[in-house]
């Protein structure tokens, strides 16, 4: 069996949940069911509405969870199309 480490929280409403183990990490948002994750391919990122993977800038856990959470403070919450930009790096769309 392969080992999980899985973590939760509630912030403004949103529940996150984190999970790392051997395979890779994924963090989730919910309730708008936002996914960030490394597993097959390098780290993407995953809307509710969207099957494809859309691949971010940052490789790291770390990294991409502290973008989260600064925008949860920052925003009282999630504003997806601000978090693609951020995390994908894309300032023209």
């Amino acid at each position: 069996m392969k080992k999980i480490d899985t973590s939760h929280y509630t912030k403004y409403g949103k529940d996150i949940y984190i999970n790392k183990s051997e395979r890779g990490w994924v963090i989730l948002i919910m309730p708008e069911n936002i996914r960030v994750d490394n597993y097959r391919i390098g780290a993407h990122l995953h809307f509710q509405s969207q099957k494809s993977h859309l691949p971010i800038k940052y490789n790291k856990i770390g990294e991409v969870g502290l973008i989260i959470e600064i925008d949860i403070e920052k925003y009282q919450g999630i504003e997806p199309k601000i978090l693609k930009k951020e995390l994908m790096g894309d300032i023209n769309d």
